[in-house]
């Protein structure tokens, strides 16, 4: 009984740990990128390029199997009543992503509006010092 109870959750827990590594791996690549370009004076990636659709559909596809899960009942009734819980921690996942996405924009939007009042600050800056430079 006990090994029909653990193994659709470590079948599903090890899928998970292995998009989340996955996840883990892209997030650091971009962020890299991200550092680069910004080291170089390049412009940093809007906020809507983080959502990445691979994840979405991946995290959709696992939802959609665990639904099928939760309506078999072939599957043990312990088993079974896990499921929602699972269902639960991705609807969670979604409800925070969301939440995240509009942090993101929101520090893009301040970040681009930083950029360019710091741009302007340092003309004025250069400006006054060539005027001064010039009147000496």
């Amino acid at each position: 009984g006990i090994v029909l109870i653990s193994l659709p959750v470590a079948i599903v827990g090890s899928k998970f740990q292995q998009a989340y590594k996955d996840f883990e791996q892209q997030e650091g690549v971009h962020h890299r990128d991200e550092k680069h370009k910004f080291a170089q004076g390049g412009a940093v990636a809007s906020a809507s390029e983080f959502h990445r659709p691979e994840q979405v559909e991946l995290i959709n596809t696992i939802k959609g199997k665990l639904r099928k899960l939760e309506e078999d009942h072939r599957l043990h009734y312990l088993a079974r009543n896990q499921v929602p819980a699972l269902l639960e921690m991705f609807d969670h996942l979604d409800r925070v992503d969301d939440r995240l996405a509009v942090l993101r924009e929101r520090d893009f939007a301040l970040d681009m509006c930083m950029r360019k009042e710091f741009a302007m600050i340092a003309r004025g800056y250069t400006k006054q010092v060539l005027e001064q430079s010039s009147a000496t």
